[in-house]
C-alpha cells in the first residue's frame, strides 16, 4: 500500500557533482535513490545545478522578451505547422495570456544528466534512444513528454498537484531548474512514475518568462513499456503506441478526456 505524503514543496536533489563519465558513484546512486522517490511521490522535483552563469541567464530571458516583443506577423515565420510543437505555437484562446515557441533539436549536458538518472531509478540499462488576484496563466495540464526541464525567471508562478489533490506554489532558486514527468514516461514506466498535473498562476504587473525544454521519443518511435517493469504486481498498463501519432491525437478534441493516455493507449487495467 502506497503512503500518502503531505507536501508543501517538491524536493531539491542536488546535482552539482554529476557527471555523465562518472556514473556508479556515491554521489550518482544517491541522486538516483532521490529522484526514483520524488517521480514516484509527486511526478517532480528541483534540480540543483552550478552551470547557470548568470550573465547565461541574462541573455536568455532578455532574447526571449525581445522575441515576443515582435510584430505577430513576424513571429509567425518560425511557425512549423507540419511538426506538431515546433515553432511559433502563438497565443491559446483559453489562456489569452500564454504565448509560447517550440524550438526542435535543443540538448544540453542538464537534460542529458536527468535523463539517465531518471532511467536508471527504474534499474535499467540506460541507451541512448533509437529513435494578489491570481490569474491563469496556462491552464491544468499534464506534459507529453518523457521528462520537461523548467527554468522561469524570478517571477514565480509554476504550481504542481499532488497526488492528494493538495496544489504546490513551486518556487525554484536561479541556479536550479524543476523537472517534471511526461505522460510518455508514464506510460513507458508502466505507472510508475507518477504524471503530475501543473498549471502556471499569474499575479502581479510582472511578465514571466520560462523555457521548458521538453524531452521527447524521435518521430516514429514505438513506446513499449520494458518486460522488466511488467509482473504480477505491475500488470501492464499501456499498450504499445507510435509516439508521432500521440502527438496528433493530443491535438484532436478526441483528446480532451480526462485521462488521454489512458483513452489513448489504456489495457484497461
Amino acid at each position: 500500500m502506497n503512503s500518502q505524503i503531505d507536501l508543501d514543496s517538491i524536493p531539491i536533489i542536488d546535482f552539482y557533482t554529476l557527471d555523465l563519465k562518472k556514473t556508479g558513484t556515491p554521489e550518482w546512486n544517491s541522486a538516483k535513490s532521490q529522484v526514483r522517490k520524488a517521480l514516484e511521490d509527486c511526478g517532480c522535483f528541483e534540480a540543483s545545478f552550478n552551470r547557470i552563469p548568470p550573465e547565461l541567464r541574462k541573455a536568455t530571458f532578455g532574447a526571449l522578451k525581445e522575441f515576443f516583443d515582435l510584430p505577430l506577423e513576424t513571429k509567425k515565420l518560425t511557425s512549423c505547422a507540419h511538426q506538431p510543437l515546433h515553432g511559433y505555437l502563438g497565443q491559446y484562446p483559453q489562456n489569452p495570456l500564454f504565448e509560447s515557441i517550440g524550438i526542435y533539436d535543443i540538448l544540453s549536458d542538464i537534460e542529458g544528466i536527468i535523463r539517465t538518472v531518471v532511467v536508471e531509478s527504474l534499474r535499467l540499462e540506460y541507451k541512448e534512444p533509437r529513435t494578489t488576484e491570481k490569474t491563469i496563466g496556462l491552464g491544468t495540464h499534464t506534459d507529453k513528454s518523457v521528462i520537461t526541464l523548467n527554468y522561469q525567471n524570478q517571477v514565480h508562478g509554476l504550481e504542481v498537484k499532488t497526488k492528494e489533490g493538495k496544489w504546490i506554489n513551486v518556487k525554484p532558486s536561479p541556479n536550479s531548474v524543476v523537472v517534471i514527468c511526461g505522460e510518455s514516461l508514464n506510460a513507458w514506466s508502466n505507472g510508475r512514475r507518477h504524471c503530475p498535473e501543473h498549471r502556471c498562476m499569474m499575479s502581479g504587473n510582472e511578465t514571466r518568462y520560462a523555457v521548458a525544454l521538453f524531452s521527447f521519443f524521435k518521430a516514429g518511435y514505438i513506446v513499449k513499456v520494458p518486460e522488466e517493469l511488467v509482473d504480477a504486481q505491475h500488470p501492464l498498463l499501456f499498450n504499445p503506441f507510435d509516439y508521432s501519432e500521440y502527438l496528433k491525437f493530443r491535438q484532436s478534441k478526441a483528446s480532451l478526456s480526462q485521462m488521454p493516455l489512458k483513452a489513448y493507449c489504456g489495457t484497461g487495467i
